[in-house]
């Protein structure tokens, strides 16, 4: 399998990289909160290969992407029978990614009620399938994002705010913003939220001097 990394030399693109190597053996959870296209999930995929989690595996899933009455299936699996059309007993994410990381993007699309019990998955390391009775422990790195602000969808109900302040322990958020035909990719936060677990080594844990690059991560390079 080839390594994911970021193209270019630069001192910004080196500078991101130091980042993710800061972050990727600490374990815990890392929010990342940019715009659609600005490569959030490859930020994912490069701390997870930097990390001692690297042979394990990594599974990326979108909640935009699923029917909220399927998600609870789809996170947490089931059992035969928990629901019409569940022919047999079915892994989810969180148990596909034992032993590795799970990224979650655009987490403010799944079901508040849903991130209640993703916040108590958090908390003790455990999941129920749906219709089951059994609680299964599993060991798994949450990497999570989103391209709304996390203030603002707390605000509008669309994400719980436990389950955001005990995901965010690094939280790391970019934009994007065009000037003159050049795309200008900033990096304004990325810090701790938990000072126990705290610091960003070179840097003054609350901001990062912005760098710049051309187009965003799925854009061609002009």
């Amino acid at each position: 399998m080839g390594s994911t990394s970021f193209i270019g030399t630069s001192p910004s693109v080196l500078e991101v990289s130091r980042l993710v190597g800061v972050v990727a053996d600490r374990d815990t959870p890392v929010f990342i909160h940019g715009e659609s296209g600005t490569g959030k999930e490859l930020v994912a995929r490069l701390i997870h290969e930097r990390s001692y989690r690297r042979d394990g595996p990594f599974i990326a899933i979108n909640a935009a992407a699923i029917p909220r009455d399927l998600m609870e299936s789809e996170f947490f699996g089931n059992e035969k029978g928990s629901f019409t059309g569940a022919i047999g007993r079915r892994q989810g994410c969180f148990e596909l990614a034992h032993k590795g990381v799970l990224f979650l993007d655009e987490i403010a699309e799944m079901a508040v009620t849903l991130q209640a019990k993703l916040l108590r998955t958090l908390e003790n390391g455990r999941i129920r399938r749906l219709g089951g009775q059994e609680e299964i422990e599993l060991d798994v790195r949450v990497l999570v994002a989103t391209n709304s602000d996390p203030q603002g969808a707390i605000e509008e109900n669309r994400l719980h705010a436990d389950l955001y302040y005990r995901l965010s322990v690094f939280s790391y958020r970019y934009h994007l913003s065009g000037n003159g035909g050049r795309t200008f990719l900033s990096s304004d936060s990325f810090s701790s939220t938990n000072s126990t677990k705290s610091t960003i080594p070179g840097s003054s844990g609350s901001e990062i001097k912005p760098w710049s690059c051309y187009g965003n991560i799925r854009g061609p390079a002009t």
